[in-house]
């Protein structure tokens, strides 16, 4: 990952620069190998950016990079298909003088603007100053992978990685008590009706699958959805195709992430999903694939998958690392976490990766791939059996039964009770009930102030997934609160 920061305005602030340093400098532990600033000639642009060297290690792919002295971009992430695009380039006559992708997405918006988007697939948060047009142009990846915050006031535009460097910019450390109160009592990290929320007010983030374009002549920021998932069904694909097709995106998947200049190893945790991306990484000859896997185990938890992880490192040979997550240090990871990501966090899985990434580190691996966000996408969470079976009892499909006995067998315990099938039969007052029942909980929680509650009693995101079938629920997860949480 890199770490990227700048501030673009109407006009020229002395401060400006020596502010975008400093915030840039909070960014190391992002970029440790390079630290470069530009700003431009009428001194209302300004960018930082801290490098971690992954494409091209040479200065030529360094950043802020420049394009026929009119572009210029800041770049956090990675597009794993830039050589498909950066052929497509070439044959349109465009030259290249470095190996980076970096350049590639430079190239790419110069020639078809913000269609560019549509071409790239990876993760990223850049940013492209166009000096002609005086135009400011931020754009996140589809599924939320890199943060990009910001704070604008209508004449100047702050953005940054990470929230501590746009305090350090001089934003105001408002806490936002709508998000705070949500997440102390329901547990959510973010507004599911509203994804530029933060914990702080006056601080946005750029919403996944999100672009904006900041025109400093006219002082307005447009903000625009690029892509969202075509969510009509297929019903006339057969199994076989469906496991043949999905086969072949995945393999293509590994095999453009295994592009690297640097060591690829695996984040392995022993279930399905990072066990199938370790199999897969077998099949590749990547020159950097390091065949190193890291574990982390949890000591005394009895669904503790370690012995799995091993078992299939086993089977393919590979070099296997573990680090072990004890009780008695999760208060001081949760405190570096924290300071790492200046907002709460959902899922203890972020801990559990912390340790892991260390552990890479030492071990020479800069790059890990893993299968963090697979269940939301497959339904790998027991819960999603409720939906599913819902979707059954409401088709009338005696089937329902047989699936709850079948999943029975497995070890799935999951219940199915009166209050399933009345939501499967009325999803809509199911919902509206439980959002009302939760309210009334949420107000009445132990631990907060009777006055913080009072306050904020009606601030409750009440965006439940209402849909009456799996797919639904899934989608939710996936596009409106669950998976950025676990990859930002």
């Amino acid at each position: 990952m890199c770490g990227i920061a700048g501030w673009v305005g109407q006009h020229k602030v002395e401060a400006a620069f020596e502010q975008v340093q400093k915030a840039t400098s909070l960014l190391a532990h992002r970029g440790p190998q390079q630290e470069h600033f530009w700003q431009n000639e009428r001194g209302n642009v300004v960018f930082g950016h801290r490098r971690l060297c992954i494409i091209d290690l040479s200065d030529a792919a360094a950043q802020p990079m420049h394009l026929n002295d009119r572009f210029t971009i800041v770049y956090n992430g990675e597009v794993y298909n830039y050589v498909e695009v950066r052929n497509e380039l070439t044959k349109l006559g465009h030259s290249f003088h470095s190996h980076s992708d970096t350049e590639v997405v430079l190239t790419a918006y110069a020639q078809w603007g913000t269609d560019c988007l549509h071409r790239f697939d990876g993760m990223f948060a850049f940013t492209i100053w166009d000096e002609q047009e005086q135009t400011f142009f931020a754009a996140r990846d589809r599924f939320g992978e890199k943060p990009f915050f910001f704070h604008f006031d209508d004449e100047t535009l702050r953005f940054a990685s990470e929230l501590k460097a746009l305090w350090q910019m001089g934003v105001e450390k408002d806490v936002n008590e709508s998000l705070l109160y949500n997440f102390l009592t329901i547990g959510y990290t973010t507004n599911p009706s509203d994804g530029s929320e933060t914990f702080y007010h006056n601080i946005h983030k750029l919403p996944s699958a999100h672009y904006f374009i900041f025109d400093v002549r006219k002082g307005n920021l447009q903000l625009q959805p690029y892509w969202q998932v075509y969510a009509e069904e297929d019903n006339s694909i057969t199994e076989a195709a469906a496991i043949e097709k999905f086969s072949a995106l995945f393999r293509d998947s590994i095999r453009k992430r295994l592009r690297s200049d640097v060591a690829i190893g695996t984040s392995l945790s022993g279930g399905l999903d990072s066990s199938s991306i370790v199999a897969f990484c077998q099949e590749q000859s990547a020159e950097q694939y390091s065949h190193k896997c890291f574990t982390a185990s949890f000591a005394g938890f009895e669904q503790d998958e370690t012995a799995f992880a091993k078992q299939v490192a086993d089977r393919f040979g590979l070099h296997h690392f573990t680090t072990t997550i004890r009780e008695e240090e999760v208060s001081r990871l949760m405190q570096q976490v924290i300071a790492i990501q200046d907002e709460p966090f959902s899922s203890a899985s972020v801990l559990a990766q912390f340790k892991v990434f260390g552990l890479a580190k030492e071990q020479g691996v800069t790059v890990l791939l893993d299968g963090q966000g697979a269940d939301e996408i497959l339904g790998g969470y027991h819960k999603y059996y409720k939906w599913y079976w819902q979707e059954l009892y409401r088709n009338k499909r005696l089937s329902s039964s047989g699936e709850q006995y079948k999943a029975a067998q497995l070890g799935i315990t999951e219940s199915f009770g009166i209050q399933n099938k009345f939501a499967a039969l009325f999803p809509e007052f199911a919902a509206s009930l439980r959002q009302s029942q939760r309210a009334k909980k949420a107000f009445r929680h132990p631990d907060l102030e009777a006055d913080f509650a009072f306050r904020n009693k009606r601030n409750l995101y009440y965006a439940l997934p209402t849909q009456p079938d799996l797919n639904g629920a899934l989608h939710f997860n996936t596009f409106t609160s669950g998976l950025e949480e676990l990859l930002r």
